[in-house]
């Protein structure tokens, strides 16, 4: 149904159906999670990728199915993806999955795949590298509202003063 159908709000309705019954059921939700990770990165659109996510966060925080290569993977899409939202909602499910602690265990345990390992440290700074520039930038644009809030306040308050 999901291939028959392009319309990006009936594939987001069919993946959160999915979804919800995959968390009810008493069975393994990889299949579930697999599938919502390729709507995720090779969605039709920017709303089904969003939704997708959400859905993946969902099931991150009620279940441990995740992989080291399904971080990989969502590491991967906050570094090459230019849309904004989907990088948040990547990052919001990664931090999910290292609270848990399960994620850093599952990547200590594959220490001999030591390809494996150093790819997922280059895209951890990857995304630190990211995450910093974008603070930067919100850090200059809230110093320079800030500056010309306070330029403004001062030019209204000596208007009042005449």
């Amino acid at each position: 149904m999901l291939e028959q159908n392009s319309d990006g709000i009936m594939q987001s309705a069919i993946l959160r159906t999915l979804t919800l019954l995959s968390c009810r059921a008493l069975v393994d939700r990889s299949d579930q999670v697999e599938l919502l990770m390729e709507y995720a990165i090779n969605g039709s659109n920017e709303c089904v990728r969003s939704n997708a996510l959400v859905d993946l966060l969902n099931l991150a925080k009620k279940d441990s199915v995740f992989s080291v290569s399904h971080a990989l993977r969502l590491l991967n899409l906050v570094v090459n993806t230019s849309e904004q939202i989907i990088k948040i909602k990547a990052l919001r499910i990664l931090t999910v999955l290292i609270k848990r602690g399960r994620l850093l265990a599952d990547l200590l345990s594959q220490r001999s795949d030591q390809d494996l390992c150093i790819e997922v440290l280059h895209s951890i700074q990857n995304c630190e590298d990211m995450i910093h520039d974008i603070t930067s930038e919100v850090s200059i644009i809230a110093a320079q509202f800030c500056t010309e809030l306070i330029i403004e306040h001062e030019a209204l308050y000596r208007v009042q003063e005449f």
